[in-house]
């Protein structure tokens, strides 16, 4: 047991002592479990085991220094006779070396030569591979910029500007210089657009500036086409051209043949279009939009066109800007067909004429603005009637231009028909002012022909054929009826039948729907113009405190009232200028069988009829006129106003007169002859009567008259109303005044039956005098109570008769009180008096 543990000590002993040699650590662990130990016997174990395995190892380092002895002692012989040798070989080592040196040196600095050849030949290859890739760049920019500079070569330098820029410099990004090539290049593009611009610019005022030639001239070559298609149907007819054609012809003096511009006929000979498309190439590249120039070019040239609609035709419509408004018109749309024909696709024709209902064109705008323009500004602002009727030719002139454009101008010719009304209306006014000044500078005295020159240009401007049948064959030494402003009138009138048949011939119209037109303007004419000057003339003041278009514009033309002699002769030129107007009616006839209608359905008619449009058809369908001149019913209604001024003149007269009564309805003294403005009113009436025997007919007299005497009735009978008391010796003076009236109506020289209608006139205040002085008013009071009996004072009314009676009554209750004497007499009259005023008033007041 005990050498089992002994061995068991040994190896873990030997186990130590193999960690000690074997370990590179710390030995601490080691010698720390040896001495830890409690037995000693362990630690001298430890310590034999120890000294053996070092007498082991010592014993093999005798042994292995004994061989490397052996071995050292050979290796210095050896190197004992090597030294000879390795001293040769040191001398030929150290020239090696510095040989070696030197060529190292020579090495090292042809290494760096050859570096820096080896670096130049990469950059000769690598700068000759970028001068391979930008050379061509450098080149084609080169030519751009060139281009660039060249004028109308901007188009292949914008071309090899893009190309340059999407396709070339992509390939040489890595290069700085590239980017300030970017940088070139976007400024060469703004150069070009800026010329664009420029151009652009250029194009739209020389459009703006030639547009008003190219419509001129466009016009002028629609009269000469016009023109020669007239001469042709002239020719064929055989006639010569009419006045009315003649006139139209002399409207259009502007726009003659000789005056053509030949260079104008081609507008892209005036227009330089090229440079225009040349610009919607550039901005479609630019914009890279085939449509971007055409919206760029319609929003310039619709806010060129906004702006002449604008400008429109003045502030005062002058001719010149009403033509120059309209060839503008003309000279924009003819460009712009160009382009529609050039199928450039600049612009469409939906863009200058809308073909549906949903779009609207310029031309629909410009059209729409000219008809609103029409219908009253124009023609309010034109004060003279020529250049409302140069509007209306060249209006006319304007459609016929445009619809051989193909543009439609229906509403065109419709506007330009409806000027009538305005064209009436001027026309009213200027007329007017003739007559104001006519009938003003008139001395309303018969005309005497006291030659024969002067007989024959009365026959000349008035038809005094009717005046011959009823009152024998005009000669030198007669008297003529009317006055000198009869054929002034009947003259102006027929000037006035001619101006409208003028405005109308460039219409073409049914000749029937023109004397229609005539016939009801010439109505209106005479039932206003004519009637309110005449008005005015005869009115009882002159009128200069009043404003009034019929009224002279010249002040020092004044007149004052007319007197009954003048306002008897004005009647008499009123019914002088009636009966005249069955002959302008045939003068109206006349000139629509003389007038002639061109054939529609010929070819060329486009150019010449300008009023066959849709709203115009039922204008020119042929039809008969049933419109006739009431001319003369117009006049004859002046003619019963101006009997009624002299029936208020004479009136006036007579009550200027009248002022002079002055009756003593309180006097008890008679008088034998009648009362002084009794004789007055009758010189009067009587002078007037003889006076104008020859312009009063009978008729007009005994109603003037009439008016006269029932107007005297009335202020007698008002006299009698008048005072508070009246005498019957007061009322016996009246009826003195009373008979010398009616004695007047037979020294008239009237009819015996006219006469007698004029004395029972004073029926009413005869019946009512006679039924007082004969003392019969107590029997016409019994007589009125019984209804069925016919009274024999039937004109006389009980409440006039009652006024009368309480007048009497009180003037002889008050003289019978004054008075002492004869009271028996006067207590009769009294009562008689009191019983018919009592049962008056109960009849009246029951």
């Amino acid at each position: 047991m005990e050498s089992g543990a002994d061995s068991r000590i040994s190896r873990q002993y030997e186990y130590l002592v193999t960690e000690l040699e074997s370990s590179d650590s710390s030995i601490a662990s080691t010698i720390r479990e040896v001495f830890e130990s409690e037995r000693p016997e362990d630690h001298r174990a430890f310590l034999e085991t120890l000294s053996r395995r070092l007498t082991h190892h010592n014993s093999k380092i005798v042994k292995m220094c004994s061989n490397n002895y052996a071995l050292f002692s050979g290796s210095v012989s050896q190197l004992v006779n090597l030294c000879p040798d390795v001293g040769r070989l040191q001398t030929k080592l150290n020239g090696i070396a510095e040989q070696t040196a030197h060529a190292i040196a020579v090495v090292e600095k042809n290494q760096e030569v050859f570096k820096k050849s080896v670096c130049s030949c990469r950059n000769i290859i690598e700068t000759r591979s970028a001068i391979e890739k930008c050379l061509p760049v450098l080149r084609m920019h080169s030519n751009m910029r060139k281009l660039l500079k060249t004028p109308d070569m901007h188009y292949h330098a914008l071309k090899m500007l893009e190309e340059l820029s999407t396709e070339v410099l992509p390939q040489i990004e890595e290069f700085e210089f590239s980017k300030k090539l970017r940088v070139d290049l976007t400024r060469s593009r703004n150069t070009i657009k800026a010329e664009v611009n420029r151009s652009f610019k250029t194009y739209l005022e020389s459009a703006w500036a030639n547009a008003k030639r190219i419509g001129c001239n466009a016009m002028k070559i629609v009269v000469h086409t016009a023109e020669q298609y007239k001469q042709q149907n002239l020719k064929a007819s055989g006639r010569s051209p009419s006045k009315t054609e003649t006139i139209s012809a002399l409207t259009h003096s502007k726009y003659t043949w000789e005056s053509i511009d030949e260079s104008l006929r081609n507008v892209d000979d005036v227009i330089n279009f090229k440079a225009l498309f040349k610009c919607q190439l550039i901005f479609d590249t630019l914009e890279k939009d085939n449509a971007a120039f055409s919206r760029w070019y319609e929003t310039h040239r619709r806010d060129q066109l906004a702006q002449l609609l604008l400008t429109g035709f003045g502030k005062e419509c002058k001719r010149e800007k009403i033509s120059e408004f309209f060839e503008q018109v003309l000279g924009f749309f003819i460009i712009e067909s160009y382009l529609v024909d050039s199928n450039k696709k600049i612009v469409n024709w939906n863009t200058i004429c809308a073909t549906s209902a949903k779009h609207v064109g310029w031309w629909d705008e410009t059209v729409a603005y000219i008809e609103a323009q029409l219908v009253d500004e124009v023609p309010s602002k034109i004060k003279i009637v020529e250049d409302l009727k140069y509007l209306k030719e060249i209006l006319l002139l304007f459609s016929q231009t445009a619809e051989s454009l193909s543009l439609p101008s229906p509403k065109l010719t419709h506007s330009a028909f409806n000027l009538r009304h305005s064209f009436v209306n001027k026309l009213n006014d200027a007329f007017s002012r003739r007559f104001v000044t006519i009938l003003w500078k008139e001395v309303y005295a018969p005309i005497v022909v006291n030659s024969s020159a002067k007989l024959k240009e009365i026959r000349k401007i008035f038809p005094i054929d009717y005046i011959e049948a009823a009152r024998g064959k005009c000669e030198v030494g007669r008297t003529l009826p009317f006055s000198e402003s009869v054929p002034k009138i009947y003259f102006t009138l027929k000037e006035f039948v001619t101006e409208l048949q003028n405005f109308c011939s460039g219409y073409q119209f049914n000749p029937q729907v023109i004397e229609e037109f005539v016939i009801k303007s010439l109505d209106s004419l005479i039932e206003v113009q004519l009637r309110e000057t005449i008005l005015t003339l005869i009115a009882s003041i002159d009128g200069r405190g009043k404003k009034s278009k019929f009224l002279p514009a010249d002040k020092s033309l004044t007149r004052g009232t007319l007197n009954f002699g003048e306002l008897s002769q004005l009647a008499l030129n009123c019914e002088c200028l009636s009966g005249s107007m069955p002959h302008l009616a045939t003068f109206i006839a006349m000139s629509r069988t003389s007038s002639s209608v061109m054939d529609p359905r010929n070819s060329c008619s486009r150019l010449v009829l300008l009023a066959t449009m849709d709203p115009l058809q039922e204008l020119v369908t042929p039809q008969s006129s049933s419109c006739k001149l009431n001319a003369a019913s117009n006049i004859d209604s002046v003619v019963f106003d101006v009997q009624y001024r002299m029936r208020e003149y004479m009136k006036i007269k007579i009550d200027g007169i009248l002022e002079l009564i002055d009756y003593n309805w309180t006097t008890d003294q008679s008088s034998s002859a009648p009362s002084d403005y009794v004789t007055e009113v009758t010189s009067y009436l009587k002078n007037v009567r003889m006076t104008n025997k020859n312009t009063l007919s009978n008729v007009v007299a005994v109603t003037t008259y009439m008016e006269a005497c029932k107007h005297i009735a009335e202020r007698l009978k008002s006299e009698l109303v008048e005072p508070p008391e009246i005498s019957f010796t007061a009322l016996k003076c009246f009826d003195m005044d009373l008979t010398c009236f009616e004695n007047f109506t037979a020294q008239l020289q009237f009819p015996a039956s006219d006469a007698e209608t004029l004395r029972i006139v004073f029926i009413d205040v005869r019946q009512l005098v006679d039924v007082l002085l004969r003392m019969e008013f107590v029997q016409f009071v019994s007589m009125s109570a019984d209804a069925s009996v016919r009274v024999k004072y039937s004109r006389v009314r009980r409440e006039e008769l009652l006024s009368l009676l309480e007048k009497l009554f009180i003037h002889e209750d008050n003289r019978r009180r004054a008075t002492v004497f004869n009271r028996g007499a006067d207590r009769d009259l009294k009562k008689s008096l009191e019983t018919a005023i009592r049962d008056l008033r109960l009849q009246i007041y029951p």
